[in-house]
Order: C-alpha cells, then structure tokens, then sequence
C-alpha cells in the first residue's frame, strides 16, 4: 500500500514539474501591422510593351495602406520609370485645377525599373476627387523634367481608382487574432 502510495506521489509531482515547466514555448500568432490595397496600374505613355502591367516604364500604381495597431490610412502613388533613366530622382508632382502639388517621396526602388513612391496628402486625395478638369503629372530628375498631360479617359479612371481605393481603405477595420 505504501508503495502504491508512493508511486502515485512521484507520478503526480513528475505531471506537476513536466506540465509547470516552462519546456513548451508559446508563440503567439503575428500581428499584422499593415493592410495594403492597390489599383490597377495606369499608363500614360505608349511605349514598345502593348498592355498597361505594372513597373512597366511611365506607369502610375495607387497604393492605400492601413495600420492596424495606429488605424492610420496613408495614400500613396507609385511611379514607374525606364530602367535605363540613370539620373537621381527629385520628385513626383501632380497638377489639379492648374495647381502644381509636390508629393513628398517616400521610397524610391531601384530594381528591373525605378520606382518613386509617393505620399499624397489628405489635401492632395480631396482636390483629385472633386476636380473636373484635366490632371497632370510631373517627374523631375536632376537633368530633366516629364510632364504627362492626363486624357480625359485617363483623368476618370484616375479619380475613379482613386475613390475606389479610398473607400476601401476607409471600410478596413482593424484586425483581430482570435486565439
């Protein structure tokens, strides 16, 4: 009896150490910090590939980000330019209603083509959604600068990737991880 006892006892406190033991690492599931949503790239020059993809060289991609733990919204505008454009990039400027807007650059990437991302302001978001008229976009390097005179056609689908991209990002919610 007493070594049932006994055994009963080690095996309880062998249960108690292995089970209180801090052998097992817990890791808890990621956070996910951003929620990325991204238009379809648009061209403003033809130049020798026939589709409008993205990076392709003279093409605009809208990016919208949202934070999940800030719950900040930031709109950004990716340029694309020729992989071959060797100067150092100033800037990227967009033109609403005859006013020249400078976008502050956030990255610029240097991969199969160079990318300039920029930031576009609440301001900048407002004064494109409510425009009529015709938009343009400016890109300076060191030696030169581009202007591109957005179409008509261009100008709608811009406001309305755009709109679209804002409502979504503004519809996000923060996420939860349920355990």
């Amino acid at each position: 009896m007493i070594r049932l006892k006994t055994f009963y006892f080690l095996n309880v406190t062998f249960l108690v150490l292995v089970l209180g033991c801090s052998s097992l690492e817990v890791i808890p599931e990621p956070n996910l910090n951003q929620i990325t949503v991204k238009s379809e790239p648009l061209c403003l020059s033809w130049n020798w590939h026939p589709f409008c993809v993205v990076s392709k060289p003279n093409s605009i991609q809208l990016i919208g980000v949202f934070n999940n733990s800030t719950l900040e919204k930031k709109y950004f505008l990716d340029y694309y330019l020729d992989s071959f454009d060797t100067d150092l990039p100033v800037g990227v400027s967009l033109k609403v209603d005859g006013v020249y807007y400078n976008l502050r650059k956030s990255a610029t990437d240097y991969v199969d083509t160079l990318k300039i991302s920029s930031e576009l302001s609440e301001e900048v978001v407002t004064k494109l959604k409510a425009t009529k008229n015709s938009i343009s976009l400016s890109y300076s390097s060191r030696k030169n600068t581009l202007n591109f005179d957005f179409s008509s056609r261009q100008t709608d689908k811009f406001i309305q990737d755009l709109t679209e991209l804002t409502n979504k990002t503004t519809n996000l919610q923060k996420l939860k991880i349920v355990k």
